[in-house]
């Protein structure tokens, strides 16, 4: 693995708050769209599914976690989570700045 300011460790499960954490990462415009849920799509493992906004707090990453382990979806969702935003960000083990 080589260090650079594109590719970075990141906590495993996301433990602590889930937006400051992104954003520590990535960009705040971007943070704001997850936030807001705003249509948005989230990818686990290769597969889509919809992010309910009205069921769960994107700023609560143990409501987050919970939320999709209810759906049955996986026991380990931030191995890697592909965010298809209009600026496109993997957060995982491995994280990649595209902002």
């Amino acid at each position: 693995m080589s260090d650079t300011d594109t590719t970075m460790n990141f906590i495993p499960g996301l433990s602590g708050n889930f937006v400051s954490k992104i954003a520590e990462l990535f960009c705040n415009e971007d943070v704001k769209v997850v936030v807001e849920c705003n249509k948005e799509f989230f990818t686990f493992f290769g597969t889509l599914v919809q992010v309910n906004c009205d069921s769960i707090q994107l700023d609560d990453a143990e409501a987050f976690l919970d939320n999709f382990k209810q759906a049955g979806k996986a026991d380990v969702l931030f191995d890697k989570v592909v965010i298809p935003l209009s600026r496109v960000c993997f957060i995982g083990t491995e994280a990649r700045k595209k902002c």
